[in-house]
């Protein structure tokens, strides 16, 4: 097995500079194989009709396949906690397959 770690920057800084993306926040989960990988949720200018595909490619082209997140989740909002910070419980559930785990 091959394992590397990736760090919210490698995720989040080329999705900050696609031209429709407002925010972004990287997250991890550990899926249904006991593995933890990196995911995605982004906030676009309204209209924008950008895909989680093109996005894909996009952090492909600038960073490489291993900074590339499992998922991107194009949201209209991504809603905080009370502290102010992105509530990543919440990104989680529809980010992460049934039978998987949200790191502790």
């Amino acid at each position: 097995m091959d394992a590397h770690n990736v760090f919210p920057p490698d995720v989040e800084e080329p999705l900050l500079a696609h031209p429709t993306v407002r925010t972004a926040v990287m997250f991890a989960a550990t899926g249904p194989d006991r593995l933890q990988r990196a995911h995605a949720a982004v906030t676009v200018l309204p209209g924008s009709g950008v895909t989680a595909e093109q996005l894909h490619r996009w952090v492909r082209d600038r960073r490489g396949p291993l900074c590339d997140p499992a998922t991107i989740l194009v949201l209209p909002d991504i809603l905080p906690t009370g502290t102010g910070k992105p509530d990543l419980g919440a990104l989680r559930a529809p980010a992460v397959p049934p039978g998987a785990h949200a790191p502790e």
